[in-house]
């Protein structure tokens, strides 16, 4: 071992916590596939280059004690890292991934053995093709797992550097957030959560259902090839960003469903605001909450988002907390425990695109498809925003809340606006985008 257990960071309690709400059966499943594609190389080069990453980055040799009231990490000594070979024909993406699936099928022990495993798809003629990586989110979020992929794939074709990158360390932000240096964003996190506490309503009962008494989740996404030049148009007019236009448009869909309005929007943020902590990798993920907005008739869209826009930078240099101190202040506070039910995730990345007024998207009623029985309890609406090329907005959505007829409403709603917004002026008073949202 390279030193002495020291606490999880905020990031890795958040995800411990919110894992712990998972149904039994997908508890330790919080884990993902990745596919990385090889250049020419041989087997050799691939675990060089994966020990040596494994070196840099201390969170592909840590364990966890789970069990403690104060869960710990500890990190190993760095040994070779040998990937496993599997043995297949498969060229495609599909089939590559499927012939992988097992990696990611088994829960990791993170108590035991650092949360990630590897193997390269190897075919008949000897070539290596895709380099397959599971990881738990204990281990790396999506800005981690973008990092890994950029380095594994610059040491695998330019080979390890002269001198390793002073790169920080998960143990090191976990002492840093708990130190006095990191007093003034703690009592500033908490101040902030009692604010937005003081503007929801009395809570209407249970936040989150006993065990295995969860609705089933249906889910819809609005994607076309205009959609990122409608919200980055929308953007543009409101002097906002497009962030701030999807979560100022969720909000009202929010203010029109059948849903606890005491359960506030959550906003995913990956708290990499301060460039030290851009090459660390680990999960530094947490949710945050929105306060609650009222939609005057007479105020314009455009000056709504300004509203949200702000409301949501000020609510996102609070995204680093102690998820604990948070739970104990929600019990105090509201009476019940800490649930995050409404969340969205904006991980699409900034990208120019041309703005083509008049441009159209069928809404098909086939794509709002029923699931099975959550694993996340009590999470009532889940949005996802993502896409490298062409945007895609997802919808998750519990059926005791939202049916498919009202998400279909929900999506095409959400999509006449944009076209609105963008080809006629952000100048719309709120009152016509309310008179519209009904389902």
């Amino acid at each position: 071992m390279t030193g002495s257990w020291v606490p999880m960071t905020y990031g890795q309690l958040s995800l411990l916590r919110s894992e712990q709400t998972l149904r039994p059966e997908a508890r330790g499943m919080v884990q993902i596939l990745h596919l990385w594609q090889l250049p020419s190389t041989t087997i050799d080069h691939v675990n060089l280059a994966l020990t040596t990453l494994a070196r840099r980055h201390e969170a592909l040799r840590t364990i966890f004690d789970l069990d403690n009231a104060l869960p710990q990490q500890l990190v190993r000594e760095s040994e070779p890292v040998r990937a496993g070979i599997i043995e297949t024909n498969a060229r495609s993406w599909p089939e590559a991934t499927e012939a992988a699936r097992h990696l990611a099928a088994e829960p990791f022990d993170l108590q035991s053995h650092p949360g990630w495993s590897c193997a390269v798809l190897r075919d008949q003629s000897g070539s290596l093709n895709y380099l397959a990586v599971a990881l738990h989110h204990m281990v790396a979020d999506q800005w981690s797992q973008e990092l890994l992929k950029e380095q594994f794939l610059e040491l695998l074709t330019s080979g390890p550097p002269e001198a390793a990158p002073d790169t920080l360390q998960p143990r090191e932000l976990a002492l840093l957030q708990r130190s006095s240096a990191w007093h003034g964003r703690r009592s500033g996190a908490v101040t902030y959560w009692e604010q937005v506490m003081d503007t929801l309503p009395p809570p209407e009962g249970p936040t989150r259902p006993a065990l295995g008494v969860v609705a089933d989740r249906i889910s819809a996404t609005l994607s076309y090839p205009e959609l990122r030049a409608n919200i980055n148009e929308v953007a543009r007019l409101t002097a906002s960003s497009p962030q701030s236009v999807v979560v100022a448009l969720l909000l009202v869909v929010m203010s029109r469903v059948p849903i606890p309005q005491s359960e506030p929007l959550m906003l995913m943020t990956a708290n990499r605001f301060d460039k030290r902590w851009r090459g660390i990798v680990t999960t530094m993920n947490q949710v945050v909450p929105m306060p609650r907005f009222d939609h005057p008739a007479d105020e314009t869209f455009s000056g709504y988002v300004q509203r949200v826009h702000w409301a949501g930078q000020r609510a996102l240099r609070h995204g680093s907390y102690d998820v604990d101190a948070i739970a104990d202040l929600t019990r105090k506070r509201r009476g019940h425990e800490f649930a995050s039910s409404n969340i969205i995730n904006y991980v699409a990345p900034d990208a120019d695109t041309e703005f083509r007024p008049g441009a159209t998207s069928p809404i098909v009623p086939e794509d709002v498809g029923v699931q099975p029985a959550a694993w996340q309890v009590g999470l009532t609406m889940d949005v996802r925003v993502h896409g490298r090329n062409q945007l895609a907005i997802d919808f998750r959505v519990m059926t005791d809340h939202i049916g498919p007829a009202s998400l279909r409403a929900i999506v095409a709603w959400l999509d006449r606006q944009l076209h609105t917004l963008a080809d006629s002026g952000a100048e719309r008073p709120m009152s016509s985008l309310l008179e519209e949202a009904n389902w």
